[in-house]
């Protein structure tokens, strides 16, 4: 099984390469290519080689602009699609940690660049967040899933992870308290069993909001 499973990866490499960027072409008019998302996605779960993240970051960003056009079956898609990116992120740099900076008296402020796929999941973050407050099920659910698989990417980069958290504590806390039982108890998995930073950082705000 596991050959088979690096040979599929490998044929997804292969033509990927070739595939991809048609893919990204195709993704600007989604009116006649409501599938693209799919190809993204069908790709994405079965490639365990990170060679290919350059080209789907192209894609990524072309279905990133998309996401407030069209029909709810094609944003579905799109979610789809970002969540199976993050998946892969998640498979393709695991152990990823920021790079030491020396001490410069001259910077104090001088930072290590982050790597190419942190600010990726961090576009797709702030691409998606505002979705959380959707009127329709279905985008909510796969948005709180695309933003514990995210923020799980991000956990080794607080200065990006902490902001996130408070860009989106409001949006969960609202889903937290939504009537659909689903979308309640999605919210919860994120914050307690999987964010608990989260969770924290949503009942200071709650308290304090209140209070």
């Amino acid at each position: 099984q596991a050959v088979g499973e690096a040979g599929i990866s490998s044929l997804c490499v292969t033509y990927g390469k070739y595939l991809l960027p048609k893919v990204a072409i195709r993704s600007r008019a989604y009116s006649s290519n409501l599938r693209t998302p799919c190809v993204l996605s069908s790709l994405l779960d079965h490639c365990e080689n990170p060679e290919l993240f350059e080209i789907v970051c192209h894609v990524v960003e072309e279905l990133l602009l998309a996401i407030d056009v069209g029909s709810q079956e094609w944003l579905i898609l799109i979610l789809r699609a970002m969540l199976s990116f993050g998946i892969a992120v998640g498979k393709w740099f695991p152990d990823v940690k920021p790079e030491e900076v020396e001490y410069d008296e001259d910077d104090l402020d001088k930072k290590a660049p982050k790597p190419d796929f942190v600010i990726s999941i961090n576009n797709v973050l702030m691409r998606t967040k505002h979705l959380l407050f959707s009127s329709h099920i279905p985008v909510r659910l796969l948005v709180l899933k695309i933003l514990d698989v995210c923020l799980k990417d991000l956990q080794h980069f607080p200065d990006d992870y902490l902001p996130m958290i408070h860009q989106n504590w409001l949006a969960v806390l609202d889903c937290l308290q939504e009537k659909n039982l689903n979308v309640r108890v999605d919210a919860f998995k994120v914050t307690i069993l999987k964010n608990p930073n989260l969770f924290l950082f949503v009942i200071m705000c709650a308290l304090f909001t209140l209070f």
